[in-house]
Order: C-alpha cells, then sequence, then structure tokens
C-alpha cells in the first residue's frame, strides 16, 4: 500500500511547484530493477543532492507552474523556458519549441510530486552543465545508474499554497 501508484491528475497540477529536493523512483515494474533501484537509490539521492547544488539548482530559483491553458513556465537554475504540458496516466508530457523535452513519470502525495525521466537523461544533462566529479566511487555509480532500466531521477516539487495574497510554501 505504501508504494502504491499515486499519479498526477491534469487538475492537481494546476499551479506553482517549488523544487524540494532530488528524487530517484523506481518507474518499472521489473523486480531486477526494483532490486537495483533501492540499492542505489540512496546513494544516488545524496550524489544528485551534491550535483543539483553544484548545477545550482535550490528552492529559490527552480520552479514550475503549470496553467489551465495548457501552458506552462519552468524555471531551472534561474533559467526560464515556456512550453506546453498534458498528463496522460502517470507520464507528465513536456514541450518547449513545438518539441517534446521531457516524459516524465510522476507521483503525487498531498501537495508534494515527484517527477522523474530516466536516470540515464538526468547524468548527462548534469555532465554537460559540469555538475559532475570525476571521483572513481561516482564514475562507478554513475556508470551502474546509467546501465539500470526503469530507474528514474529528477525532483520532489512542492505546491505553493496561497494565503490572503500571499505565496506560502509548505
Amino acid at each position: 500500500g505504501a508504494f502504491a501508484k499515486k499519479s498526477a491528475e491534469a487538475a492537481q497540477m494546476i499551479g506553482t511547484w517549488t523544487f524540494l529536493e532530488p528524487a530517484v523512483m523506481v518507474t518499472s515494474g521489473n523486480l531486477l530493477a526494483k532490486a537495483a533501484g533501492n540499492l542505489v537509490d540512496d546513494k544516488l539521492e545524496r550524489m544528485l543532492d551534491e550535483y543539483f547544488e553544484r548545477a545550482n539548482v535550490t528552492a529559490e530559483n527552480t520552479t514550475f507552474t503549470f496553467r489551465k491553458d495548457g501552458t506552462f513556465v519552468r524555471s531551472l537554475a534561474g533559467r526560464k523556458k515556456q512550453g506546453v504540458w498534458m498528463v496522460g496516466g502517470d507520464k507528465l508530457l513536456l514541450g518547449i519549441d513545438n518539441v517534446q523535452t521531457a516524459d516524465m513519470t510522476t507521483h503525487m502525495v498531498n501537495d508534494t510530486l515527484t517527477a522523474v525521466v530516466d536516470v540515464s537523461r538526468v547524468m548527462g544533462l548534469l555532465q554537460t552543465v559540469g555538475a559532475m566529479s570525476d571521483s572513481k566511487t561516482n564514475n562507478a555509480l554513475i556508470k551502474l545508474a546509467k546501465s539500470l532500466k526503469g530507474v528514474g531521477a529528477g525532483f520532489v516539487l512542492v505546491k505553493e499554497k496561497k494565503d490572503k495574497g500571499k505565496k506560502v510554501k509548505r
């Protein structure tokens, strides 16, 4: 029951979501992927936390705002992009400049949203922005994470609440 899938629905997505922490989630029903994912997810989350910090991904500069009209604004480490979004099952599809840029698996509990993509995409992005270190331990973990099919990495986001005209984060 604790691991029951609770996908985000479109109506629940509307609003502004702020970065809380990195996320690692097993997205496959494959038992081997689940076992391997559970073995590395704590280390991988700590590593992602370090790398997100190096890439300047913080609660102050990383938000997603989803609008009713199917458009969104994303600020990732202060870099803004606009696009379109839609939800289908447990997938959040994001498109920027008429190109699908993300197919994220979602999990929602109350006002907390976990959204992940295949871990190899996140690792590739972090390597591109120069946030990855070259230690043997990290390289081994990166190689293992990239080989895991059905393990996702991404964000835990918290929905901003409005209280008497002021935004209040939970």
